[in-house]
């Protein structure tokens, strides 16, 4: 936890590793997005289900779905336009790891063993830093390391 006893802290000094497109991973990022972590609702309605009576809505009936998608990671670089982007890459690991906040040795780690490319784009604005956003689909379970306090 960050001093204070709160859980929040800045991005800053957050670190990106990929398997197999090794150049990416050594880009400064300026932002990383996780979005689309999702489950599925599935409907156990069938023709005997009592629609909602007068005053009332819904009737329908649902239970969690048991496979989760991962969702997919948006991450904004500053642009090295040296390099090939990983868009051709096999399916490969992708790894942040957290900033470690000042009470810990280490910061928590997300790993996906399955993410492959799916949408790169460029930015290349007058008078300023030239950036590619860059999204990874995932597709494997997430392994999550907890951050490590200090003794």
């Amino acid at each position: 936890m960050a001093e204070g006893g709160s859980s929040v802290d800045c991005g800053t000094g957050a670190i990106l590793t990929l398997g197999t497109s090794g150049d990416w991973d050594a880009l400064e990022i300026v932002s990383i997005d996780w979005s689309g972590i999702s489950r599925p609702s599935v409907s156990t309605s069938h023709m005997g289900t009592a629609k909602a009576g007068a005053s009332e809505f819904g009737g329908g009936s649902f239970i969690p779905g048991d496979i989760v998608d991962p969702g997919e990671v948006t991450i904004v670089f500053h642009c090295d336009p040296d390099l090939t982007p990983p868009s051709n890459t096999a399916i490969e690991t992708f790894q942040i790891e957290f900033p470690k906040y000042s009470t810990d040795t280490a910061g928590a780690k997300w790993v996906v063993d399955g993410a492959f490319m799916t949408n790169m784009d460029i930015g290349i604005p007058l008078e300023d830093v030239m950036t590619c956003t860059c999204t990874w689909k995932l597709s494997a379970d997430t392994n999550i390391t907890v951050s490590v306090a200090v003794a």
